[in-house]
């Protein structure tokens, strides 16, 4: 059980009429899990619930109701801190936000907003901690200068990032979660707060004439660093090809696998010892496909220990080594002889 819950959205957003009945759902939070079997089952439950009770969760779907009237709340805004954990043992979890805006809004009501709703930038996996990924900055609809404080929300469960309280700058904190190969793709919540007459975070539940909240979107794209070299699928092959053959004859496949993307995946094939004679070549290079380069003969060699290289395509470039042991095999094309002439002297 080694992945937490991810909320698939941040944050969960209603609007619902004053007048909504009492168990009627509201909105539905939903969380995935990578993990199989019970570790992948979540349950959900409310953190720091306003109003002593005011809202519930359905436990297993995750439905959000009013437990009573929200007639008297009309005009307001309630942010639910929800809690999902996941059946294994020890269970992982994870916390999202859920907004749920009662009746309509105040008239021009000052808003918490971001630059850009969503933002997008490109790094290199194993990027090194401290490295700068982007600065976001949200402003108050008003032009009224406060201070905001950042701090992320749901996708950052693994903690690979950190983001500046003060300056909104999103940093790289744990590069081992950088892996191309295992995410290509990483999102992120970003939460601005403005600073209320307590240091809020994300699980406080303020009124709208409290702090006020914005939120944008960070996509990091992880961009592939050559860091994986090919691997052959064994460390020695073996094959035997009959003498005599013509020039071109097929003798085996070798192969080898990049776990890398693009050209830094893509692998060549080279005979770089062994190679008597020229007497092998991989043909085309990106194939692996060794054939015969001349007309093999075992009385002139019987056996060839080659050593090919997969080379990949990357920056810088990666190698993986493997061994070809192959056996001529004898045809019968020398017919018998005598001896040379000589002369023998017996006794009459």
């Amino acid at each position: 059980n080694d992945n937490k819950p991810v909320f698939t959205k941040f944050p969960f957003t209603a609007r619902v009429p004053a007048y909504t009945q009492p168990g009627h759902t509201l909105v539905r939070v939903t969380a995935e899990d990578a993990d199989e079997g019970t570790n992948s089952e979540v349950v959900f439950s409310l953190v720091n619930e306003p109003l002593g009770g005011k809202f519930r969760i359905n436990p297993n779907t995750g439905a959000i109701s009013a437990a009573s009237s929200l007639t008297p709340e009309s005009g307001r805004l309630f942010r639910l801190q929800v809690l999902a954990r996941d059946k294994g043992n020890p269970p992982q979890s994870s916390t999202g936000l859920v907004e749920v805006r009662v009746g309509e809004g105040l008239e021009g009501a000052t808003q918490l907003r971001f630059q850009n709703n969503s933002y997008h930038v490109d790094i290199l996996e194993n990027s090194p901690p401290g490295t700068e990924v982007i600065q976001v900055s949200a402003v108050r609809t008003d032009g009224r200068r406060q201070r905001i404080s950042y701090s992320l929300g749901s996708g950052n469960e693994d903690s690979i990032f950190d983001v500046d309280p003060g300056s909104g700058m999103v940093q790289v904190r744990d590069s081992r979660g950088l892996d191309y190969e295992q995410s290509r793709e990483l999102r992120l919540a970003v939460v601005a707060e403005t600073e209320g007459p307590l240091e809020l975070r994300l699980a406080v539940v303020a009124e709208t004439e409290g702090p006020l909240f914005g939120y944008c979107e960070v996509v990091v794209h992880l961009q592939d660093y050559n860091d994986n070299p090919p691997y052959f699928t064994q460390p020695q092959y073996s094959a035997a090809v009959w003498e005599g053959n013509n020039k071109g004859t097929f003798v085996m496949q070798v192969t080898a696998t990049d776990a890398d993307e693009t050209s830094n995946s893509q692998v060549l094939y080279h005979i770089v010892d062994g190679n008597h004679d020229n007497a092998f070549v991989i043909e085309p290079p990106f194939s692996g496909l060794v054939k015969t380069n001349i007309v093999l003969d075992r009385e002139i060699r019987d056996t060839y220990k080659l050593t090919v290289i997969a080379t990949d395509e990357g920056v810088p470039q990666l190698t993986g080594t493997s061994t070809l042991r192959i056996s001529i095999v004898d045809v019968n094309d020398n017919p018998p002889t005598f001896p040379p002439h000589s002369v023998i002297s017996v006794s009459e």
